[in-house]
């Protein structure tokens, strides 16, 4: 217990806090997975930062309950499907 865990995998944030982004980057490097973990100020209604087929998991950490219209919605699942490897996963 206490230790710390490390693995391959890579992380990412995406957020239109710089705030919160600020955290997750001091928390990062106090952990030190810094080179793994990857922070972006981006709003939602824009196109994710990453390359087709990136992540095997995105995890939605109460944002889909706050879109408003339809629009933002079928974007959202859009650029998830998008990021997404093939048998990859999404929790909401």
């Amino acid at each position: 217990m206490g230790e710390n865990i490390t693995t391959a995998a890579l992380a990412a944030r995406l957020d239109v806090s710089e705030a919160a982004l600020a955290q997750l980057r001091h928390l990062a490097h106090d952990q030190g997975v810094s080179d793994r973990v990857h922070a972006h100020k981006r709003r939602l209604e824009e196109q994710f930062p990453f390359p087709d087929e990136t992540f095997d998991l995105v995890l939605d950490s109460y944002v889909f309950c706050h879109f408003t219209t339809e629009r933002l919605k079928e974007h959202f699942r859009s650029e998830v499907r998008r990021v997404l490897r093939p048998g990859g996963r999404l929790i909401s």
